[in-house]
């Protein structure tokens, strides 16, 4: 009897291990798919990459003997003109979580490089991601034109500009692009171009312009890139230690001998949690300030004239850990919505000053995207006004532009 009990004990058990740890989630698997377009070994082909990435907290991880996991298979088919199928690559991954804040996580996410050489022309590219545990799926479809880099054809042609994340290695060693084009000031950043010329004396003049959202140049260097064959490889390391959070343009000058080609790429600078420098701690102190009661808010402001970096991290770790609340997926959210809103503030309503700063943005900081917006233009008011209204919370803010300049000014608000 005794043997017979434990064997049903066993039996229950592995059944309850094999049931999804979030069986009520109906999430697919959230993926994104970035294509460039660089040189390939044989100058009369042209290269595809294919960056396919997949955040766990789109997954459905079951406990394991250690932690969880999760497994999703990947299939990617790449078309022709003619929607005649040329490549096609398929991958299985498992990933381990050690705890459900890891499996949760959008701050991680898994990596796969796909590598094709062909002839320059337009090609669809078909991706499926398949969650082998809920057996929800993600399909997207997207387009990119491959260049000719024959330097017979063309006396100067750019790749694509790439960002990464690692500065060192070869190009197939680096780390992968940014997702979503967002970085953090702790990471190392690189902006990788290569360059193919039929001149191969003439050194090329290298030019490096930074704006931000207000298109304000920010940063720009000048630099002499001597030649060293057909195909140069440009890797530009750049620090966003100093660089505000917010976003980005970086436009590339490429010259020699009087012609010139342009290479632009975007990234927006976020954080994952707490800064490690001064001036991004600074921000996101004062920023914390909108979410904060009053006895909080002094406790920030004493932490923003501190001189040491661990008091000001102490202190921005603590507020967060006193407002970070749990929910049912095991994810922290209530600091990565906050940034997230900063971001979008400062995309939104930057301008003369940052866009986090104005009455627009201080209110979206606070309470979020409105569940609706009422816009009056020079058309139908002596001055423009809008109505934000958050339906759930009987909230209502007005925002008057009294100048006519696009400043929207908070007139009123009645909670």
């Amino acid at each position: 009897m005794k043997t017979v009990l434990l064997a049903l004990l066993a039996f229950a058990l592995r059944g309850a291990m094999a049931q999804p740890l979030f069986p009520t989630e109906t999430i697919a698997p959230r993926v994104q798919i970035e294509l460039a377009n660089t040189t390939a070994p044989d100058s009369t082909l042209s290269r595809l990459l294919a960056c396919v990435s997949v955040l766990p907290s789109g997954l459905t991880f079951l406990p394991a003997i250690q932690g969880f996991e999760a497994e999703y298979e990947i299939v990617l088919e790449v078309l022709n003109v003619k929607s005649e199928t040329v490549a096609t690559r398929e991958a299985t991954t498992r990933l381990y979580a050690r705890d459900l804040t890891e499996a949760r996580s959008s701050q991680r996410y898994s990596f796969h490089r796909f590598v094709f050489d062909f002839p320059p022309g337009e090609y669809s590219v078909r991706l499926a991601v398949l969650d082998r545990v809920s057996n929800l799926r993600t399909d997207l479809v997207t387009t990119k034109a491959l260049r000719s880099f024959n330097s017979e054809q063309t006396s100067l042609v750019l790749s694509d500009a790439i960002w990464l994340e690692r500065a060192s290695g070869e190009e197939s060693n680096y780390a992968p692009m940014l997702f979503a084009n967002a970085t953090n000031p702790d990471r190392e950043l690189a902006l990788y171009l290569e360059v193919r010329s039929r001149d191969l004396q003439t050194p090329l003049h290298v030019q490096q312009t930074i704006r931000n959202a207000r298109q304000e140049i920010v940063l720009q260097q000048q630099r002499v890139w001597p030649r060293t064959g057909a195909i140069e490889r440009l890797l530009l390391p750049l620090g966003t230690e100093l660089l505000p959070y917010g976003s980005y343009a970086v436009e590339m000058l490429i010259q020699q001998d009087g012609r010139g080609q342009r290479a632009v790429a975007n990234f927006r600078l976020a954080w994952d949690n707490v800064p490690a420098t001064a001036l991004h701690l600074n921000h996101a102190l004062g920023a914390a300030k909108y979410v904060a009661t009053e006895e909080e808010r002094h406790a920030l402001q004493t932490a923003v004239e501190q001189i040491s970096l661990a008091e000001k991290q102490n202190a921005l770790r603590k507020f967060w850990q006193a407002r970070d609340t749990t929910n049912a997926n095991g994810a922290c959210t209530s600091s990565a919505s906050f940034y997230q809103r900063l971001l979008e503030a400062e995309d939104k309503f930057g301008g003369e000053k940052p866009g986090w700063q104005t009455d627009l943005g201080r209110v979206y900081l606070t309470h979020g995207a409105p569940d609706e917006i009422e816009i009056h233009t020079k058309a139908t008011a002596t001055q423009p006004f809008q109505v934000w209204r958050y339906h759930a919370r009987q909230l209502e803010f007005l925002f008057v532009d009294r100048k006519g300049l696009g400043l929207y000014q908070l007139a009123s608000r009645e909670d």
